[in-house]
């Protein structure tokens, strides 16, 4: 299944073999001294693969996390990245995650003097990729005040491509490297795959869709993608075209229909949940405000996937970017968030959602007038009873 989270965390791979040796001396001198450094390039894709060339020889464990327009809420990033840094050390991040009530809220300070002690015996290199999208936001005020946690062990990378950086009064708490980077990557020697051979490589399922709808049948992929500037090569995603590709390249035209384009992404999300895919086509969902329908998915999928070894940190970070009064005020979603919160071990969050879950279904015993009705009513489309939801909150509060 596609995981946007795991996405986000993808090491860029790169068809072009040439070394900065000059740029991996620099590094090397850096992280000998415990320093941390803000990258600028000209070129972001040649930056990121001269950086990548230096991590190859560092022996510390290497988080990359590449930023989207989103990450700006404190909440949101700091999930995120504590979801990365476990797939190296499975329990950092604890301390975060209890401090963490939505992704609009801040964590207080309290819990970043939690997290600095969790930190301790943790190395790892953080290449935070366009770090100018967080640079106006608390976000980033956040990380320049735990920089001195950081220090001992490990090394924070912000690359950035030169024309963006808003880096002025805070480069004094940072090294600044600026990259001579190549305008024009040489690629003679690496013949590009078609859109076919990448499917069968990778499987991604957007690909399967541009297929699907017949518009690359006179039209290379990458040729296509190129042409409107939204190629990136990352392994695991390979090629990954961006919203407004696919859009140009379903309706290649300058005015762009966004109903239309919402008729697109619905059909194309309701299509990926017949193959499998009811998580990425909740983010679609939410992504055009259908948050009914996010809703709807994610009360029919989200628990038997859930109790099929899916992963609770993802679960929990999707529900919390429905809107909070749609996340307390439905008895389900309520319930997922408390039994994601259990598994990892936020009993003080999961009591909270067992609370509003229990208030929902309070609210529900006025619409019925005896205690049949209340039995068999239906708390859900997919037939989940009054009855059984009840059952179900006793046990977890037993749990607990």
């Amino acid at each position: 299944m596609f995981s946007y989270l795991q996405s986000k965390f993808t090491i860029p791979l790169f068809l072009d073999a040439r070394q900065n040796l000059l740029l991996s001396t620099q590094l090397n001198e850096l992280f000998s001294k415990n320093e941390h450094v803000s990258i600028t390039g000209e070129n972001i894709v040649d930056l990121k693969r001269q950086v990548l060339d230096w991590t190859k020889t560092i022996s510390v464990p290497l988080v990359w996390l590449q930023l989207d327009s989103l990450d700006v809420d404190p909440g949101r990033f700091w999930t995120v990245l504590v979801y990365g840094l476990r797939r190296h050390y499975p329990t950092l991040g604890q301390s975060l995650l209890a401090g963490i009530m939505d992704h609009h809220a801040s964590p207080n300070p309290q819990v970043f003097h939690q997290f600095r002690k969790e930190l301790v015996g943790k190395p790892f290199v953080l290449v935070i990729n366009d770090s100018y999208l967080i640079q106006k936001s608390s976000v980033w005020k956040q990380i320049l005040s735990l920089l001195d946690a950081f220090r001992e062990e490990s090394m924070l990378i912000f690359l950035d491509d030169k024309n963006k950086s808003l880096l002025e009064d805070d480069i004094k708490n940072l090294s600044s490297l600026t990259v001579k980077t190549d305008k024009k990557l040489s690629f003679e020697n690496f013949k590009l795959p078609s859109y076919r051979n990448l499917l069968s490589i990778f499987d991604i399922w957007w690909l399967s869709w541009l297929k699907r709808t017949d518009i690359l049948q006179d039209m290379n992929l990458v040729d296509a993608l190129i042409a409107v500037g939204q190629i990136d090569f990352l392994s695991d995603s390979a090629i990954k075209p961006t919203l407004a590709a696919r859009t140009w390249l379903r309706e290649p035209s300058i005015t762009i229909d966004y109903e239309a384009m919402v008729k697109n992404i619905r059909d194309m999300a309701s299509w990926l949940v017949s193959q499998g895919e009811w998580l990425d086509a909740y983010r679609w969902f939410l992504f055009i405000r259908d948050f009914e329908t996010a809703c709807e998915l994610l009360e029919s999928q989200a628990l038997p996937w859930l109790n099929n070894n899916g992963d609770a940190l993802t679960l929990l970070f999707w529900l919390r970017e429905l809107p909070s009064v749609l996340l307390s005020s439905r008895p389900l979603p309520a319930y997922l968030a408390a039994e994601s919160t259990f598994r990892l071990g936020l009993n003080t969050q999961s009591r909270f959602y067992l609370t509003n879950v229990e208030n929902n279904l309070e609210a529900m015993t006025r619409f019925s007038r005896s205690n049949p009705q209340q039995t068999d009513f239906q708390v859900t489309d997919g037939g989940l009873t009054f009855q059984q939801m009840v059952r179900m909150v006793h046990v977890m509060k037993q749990k607990i």
